[in-house]
């Protein structure tokens, strides 16, 4: 007999295989256009005397903060890792996205959560000096979510 703590598992094992069968079907070649011309743009403004400030820059930092769009959300966070090497080249630059990344909260959709952590795993592959961060992020939020389930009755303390 399966216990319930093996359940769970396996139901969230098959989450994850879901999702990435909704990833293989999603055709991110627009929004990673999109990201490129944001995030080339606000270096190119930020290397000019005064930094310049760029509009959609800023208006891509505010929809991923107010999850207004869940759909596009997903499809941005996915489209990011692709954006990495620039990212982390210039942090400076991109302190407001990254910061969103590091403070991102895990009370999303399922397929939202799984593009967060594959970001986080990127960033980490791409420089280990970025496993600290993602772990302080990781267990902050996690703990929430601890909390939570514990509050729920789901899991006894």
């Amino acid at each position: 007999k399966i216990k319930m703590d093996e359940k769970e598992s396996i139901f969230r094992l098959q989450e994850n295989l879901d999702v990435q069968e909704d990833i293989s079907k999603v055709d991110l070649t627009p929004v990673k256009a999109f990201l490129d011309t944001v995030l080339n743009t606000k270096l190119n403004l930020s290397r000019k005397k005064g930094g310049e400030r760029y509009p959609q820059y800023d208006v891509l930092i505010q929809q991923l903060r107010s999850k207004d769009d869940p759909d596009t959300l997903w499809k941005v966070l996915l489209a990011l890792p692709s954006f990495v090497d620039l990212l982390i080249k210039s942090q400076g630059v991109f302190k407001s996205l990254l910061d969103y990344i590091f403070s991102y909260n895990w009370k999303c959709d399922q397929k939202i959560n799984f593009a967060v952590s594959s970001l986080l795993c990127h960033i980490v592959t791409l420089n280990s000096s970025f496993l600290f961060p993602v772990f302080v992020q990781l267990t902050k939020n996690l703990s929430h979510v601890a909390f939570a389930t514990i509050k729920k009755g789901i899991v006894k303390k």
